[in-house]
Formats: structure tokens, C-alpha cells, sequence
């Protein structure tokens, strides 16, 4: 019986982890593909590298504007904790 229950736990371990590869990539491939749509807009030609070099240009804007957003979002946070913060009477 304890390895039907250990058997069954790995497996939905494993399937999980799966589950969050598979989102990360799909979410990667998104990215990729609103860039080159960008970059298309912006008059690039298919296949060249100016238009790889524009795809990858727009990934790490989109990544670096993630990431400040990311920052600002902890800031305000952690100045909302502290401004809600009181301090216990002694």
C-alpha cells in the first residue's frame, strides 16, 4: 500500500513540474512571437538578421520592463507594510 501512495505522489510531483515547464515555454514562444510581430510592424524583412537582431532587442526591453515592474511592485509593498506597520506599545 505505501508504494501505490508513493508511486501516486511522484507521479503527481512529476506531472506538476511538467506542467510548469510546459507553461514557461509556452509563455517564452509567446514572447517571441509578439517581438517578431513588433519587429515586422517596425518594417523588418523575414529571415534576415536585422530582424533577429530586433527579435532580441525587443525580448530583453520586454524582460528589463518586466523586471522594473517587478522592483516597483516590491517597493511600493514593503513602504505599504511599513506605513501600516505600528509599533506595539511598551
Amino acid at each position: 500500500m505505501m508504494k501505490i501512495i508513493v508511486t501516486f505522489m511522484l507521479l503527481v510531483t512529476l506531472t506538476g513540474c511538467a506542467s510548469i515547464a510546459e507553461y514557461q515555454h509556452r509563455q517564452h514562444l509567446k514572447l517571441l512571437e509578439n517581438a517578431k510581430y513588433s519587429c515586422l510592424e517596425y518594417g523588418f524583412k523575414e529571415s534576415t538578421d536585422s530582424l533577429a537582431s530586433c527579435i532580441q532587442t525587443e525580448v530583453n526591453e520586454i524582460k528589463n520592463r518586466a523586471a522594473i515592474e517587478s522592483i516597483n511592485t516590491n517597493i511600493h509593498m514593503k513602504r505599504g507594510l511599513l506605513l501600516h506597520h505600528k509599533p506595539k506599545p511598551q
